[in-house]
């Protein structure tokens, strides 16, 4: 079964509720994720700020794939320094639906009413689970 390293910088608040539920989503996919851990929390990052802005680089720089949890803004903002080593001039962040955001996300030029139409949640979901795993199959 192919599987696809994905760094996880971990965060504050939500951020363990929000990995759970990535990772019982994955367990479903017809791929394996390699999820490489990165503790970013307000915690760590007191503790040992250097280590932790570090294996993030490093995380991200090696696997080029990353989802980040939210964190605390306290005295430095985690993501503007994530958000200046990788070049970005900003971080988009959608409030959005599922069907918004999956809508979003598929290809230009394909047509959205076959993904989403009638469909309940489950079999919505499973559609969407069936083309993500066939464009990442593809790539």
């Amino acid at each position: 079964m192919k599987t696809y390293a994905v760094a996880e910088i971990l965060g504050d608040g939500i951020s363990a509720e929000l990995s759970a539920s990535v990772q019982r989503v994955e367990r479903a996919l017809p791929f394996r994720v390699d999820f490489r851990q990165v503790d970013l929390s307000l915690e760590h990052r007191t503790r040992n700020p250097d280590a932790s802005y570090a294996d993030a680089k490093k995380a991200l720089a090696e696997l080029r794939v990353a989802i980040k949890y939210p964190t605390v803004t306290a005295e430095e903002s985690a993501n503007r320094v994530l958000r200046e080593f990788c070049d970005f001039s900003g971080i988009h962040r959608p409030v959005t639906t599922l069907r918004e955001a999956v809508r979003s996300a598929i290809a230009a030029g394909e047509k959205t009413a076959d993904i989403g139409g009638s469909l309940g949640t489950r079999e919505f979901t499973e559609a969407v689970a069936r083309r993500l795993a066939a464009a990442l199959a593809a790539a």
